[in-house]
């Protein structure tokens, strides 16, 4: 198994769970710019530059205004420390030594016609990108804010890659193998109760993101929002004899953590909110690892309830549990 980037150990419900399935298999890549959790589990760590550490290619889309989009080359401000080699690059040479091995040509540029040339680069990726605004990729590099290319007309699509060849709202082939043909309205699992009133609601600090040590551990994101709160109603708080501020205790059925309070007039009663991306605790972290995480408070979704609903399209249930917030 190759794990690359941004998703960790604490992205996840349920953690220990995620944490018993790894011991499991039988060799794991990690490929990443910064260290976690999830390095504890891998046989073999990639380690790869950070962002200002390489050349980007981007596009960026704009539909509002005049629509079309942004092609833009960064260029690179640093060099990378010790050797290592970006995402794409080590993709692409796996991708290449698979088809050595299989006889197959899929890492491998085309010509207009489709009939391979030569094993593909991360320049040609590159080139790819400034293609789409009439440049070279070098001449690219030289324009600093990127090129703006008008979108060109809509062209609307007459056949889809369904039975039907149109769109489907009705799905006959879910039909066809015993699931529903159209989304089914099912009650939470969980509801609040005596002893634990509240549904459990996360969301990200804009300056954090996909609980990801590039920016939990970042001094600079840090200072712009520094800790995790539970927020909850004032309301709901006074009636707790909780103040703004507060160490308080969350506690769900499958784990607690301890944070401050964070009071709100916009939250419903019944609801708190614990932000995600915090809680790593990796010792080759310098920031990030002095606040818990809210992923040891939510449950992984039963595989049993999964076999009777039929419903295999995820295994986290972010919005099924309830909690009790205690002044601590």
């Amino acid at each position: 198994m190759a794990i690359f980037r941004r998703y960790g150990l604490l992205s996840f419900p349920n953690p220990q769970k995620v944490a018993k399935a790894l011991k499991k298999l039988e060799f794991i890549v990690f490929v990443d710019s910064m260290p976690k959790e999830l390095m504890w589990f891998a046989d073999l760590v990639l380690p790869t530059p950070t962002f200002f550490e390489k050349k980007h290619t981007e596009l960026a889309f704009c539909k509002l205004g005049e629509p079309g989009y942004n092609v833009l080359k960064a260029r690179q401000p640093v060099p990378p420390l010790y050797d290592t080699r970006g995402w794409l690059y080590i993709l692409m040479e796996l991708g290449k030594r698979l088809d050595e091995k299989l006889g197959t040509k899929y890492w491998w540029l085309a010509d207009e016609n489709g009939n391979p040339l030569r094993p593909v680069t991360v320049d040609d990726y590159h080139e790819a990108f400034a293609k789409a605004a009439g440049l070279t990729s070098e001449e690219l590099e030289k324009i600093p804010n990127g090129i703006w290319v008008k979108e060109v007309p809509y062209k609307p699509k007459k056949k889809y890659n369904t039975p039907s060849g149109k769109i489907e709202i009705y799905s006959n082939v879910f039909e066809k193998y015993g699931y529903n043909p159209l989304p089914k309205w099912k009650e939470r699992y969980a509801k609040p109760s005596k002893d634990y009133p509240f549904y459990i609601l996360t969301r990200r600090w804009a300056g954090h993101k996909h609980s990801g040590p590039v920016t939990s551990d970042n001094p600079y994101s840090l200072d712009a929002f520094p800790s995790p709160f539970c927020w909850i109603n004032d309301g709901t708080a006074r009636k707790l004899g909780i103040r703004d501020g507060d160490w308080v205790y969350v506690e769900s059925p499958h784990g607690k953590i301890k944070i401050r309070a964070k009071l709100t007039k916009i939250l419903r009663p019944d609801c708190v909110i614990v932000e995600h991306d915090f809680g790593h605790t990796f010792p080759m972290l310098r920031y990030g690892g002095k606040w818990p995480s809210e992923s040891y408070l939510l449950p992984s979704r039963p595989e049993k309830l999964v076999k009777e609903n039929k419903d295999w399209s995820a295994g986290a249930w972010m919005l099924e549990t309830t909690v009790r917030v205690v002044k601590a």
